[in-house]
């Protein structure tokens, strides 16, 4: 077995390997639309939902490649209606800000725009 230190990192290079990125994984985006102002939208390729981390989580994969991945609230529940919004469909979701329920609760509302 073979040790390596700071020093012979080179030598990875040299036979096509390449360091793993510290700070994750370059071609994943986990949106949180609590942090983003009213207007704010994901525009891309609708992957599908999953189980994830924090819950059901959606993926959205955009113009540069860049998988956008959110929780999939009440407000974004027309994505999971295959009819509404298929897989592999191109979407605009924009996040409208948060509004008031009839009985004086705060959501998050969004709109969905498919593209045909």
């Amino acid at each position: 077995m073979t040790t390596t230190t700071k020093n012979d990192s080179a030598k990875f290079d040299d036979v096509g390997f390449e360091p793993i990125p510290k700070e994750g994984n370059r071609n994943k985006h986990f949106v949180t639309f609590s942090q983003e102002a009213e207007g704010f939208a994901v525009i891309g390729i609708f992957k599908g939902i999953g189980e994830g981390k924090f819950g059901i989580e959606a993926t959205v994969t955009d113009k540069d490649g860049i998988d956008k991945i959110f929780v999939l609230t009440a407000g974004l529940g027309d994505l999971r209606d295959e009819e509404k919004v298929p897989v592999g469909t191109m979407v605009k979701i924009v996040h409208l800000g948060l509004k008031d329920t009839k009985a004086g609760k705060k959501f998050r509302a969004f709109q969905i725009f498919v593209k045909k």
